[in-house]
């Protein structure tokens, strides 16, 4: 399956408040991810064709509408990847609201098999807690590599340049 086919199939889910977890989540952060590294590569070649003053043939000017295209798709799942992370800042939040509530009642309980009960429930939400926190780091760590390539193909510059950073997107 082509890049471009996930990318709008996810578009296609998004445009109905889709926000995929897991498995989904992960296959999404992928193909956001090969944006991010088509964008570098472009940004470097770009700059090598500038560099030996070509910057007027018809290769330079193919490498800036792949730059724009990418910086145009990139900023779509920008604003995708915020409104994921959104979601996820509130699930974590209820998961952690649910665990608090079911130790607290748990802790009233004395009947065996409704305590019995409530652990399982309190190891079930612990698991969608886990998940949750999993998934809103996932898509942070995927964010700021977005922001980050987005900064460099405007500004040409590496954020941190004058600290004397060389690359950024390897990490």
């Amino acid at each position: 399956m082509s890049l471009d086919y996930k990318l709008d199939k996810l578009k296609l889910k998004s445009h109905l408040g889709h926000v995929p977890r897991g498995v989904e989540l992960k296959s999404a952060l992928d193909c956001v991810l090969q944006l991010v590294g088509q964008l570098e590569s472009v940004i470097s070649r770009l700059s090598y064709v500038e560099e030996d003053n070509i910057a007027e043939s018809s290769y330079a000017e193919k490498l800036r509408l792949e730059k724009r295209r990418l910086q145009i798709e990139l900023a779509f799942w920008l604003q995708e990847l915020i409104r994921y992370l959104v979601y996820l800042n509130k699930e974590v939040l209820r998961c952690k609201r649910n665990l608090k509530r079911i130790r607290a009642d748990a802790e009233k309980i004395k009947l065996e098999q409704v305590r019995e009960r409530y652990s399982r429930a309190e190891r079930e939400q612990e698991a969608q807690y886990r998940l949750a926190v999993q998934d809103r780091n996932a898509v942070h760590n995927v964010l700021e590599k977005v922001k980050a390539v987005l900064e460099v193909s405007e500004t040409g510059q590496f954020p941190g340049a004058s600290l004397g950073m060389q690359s950024f997107l390897t990490t």
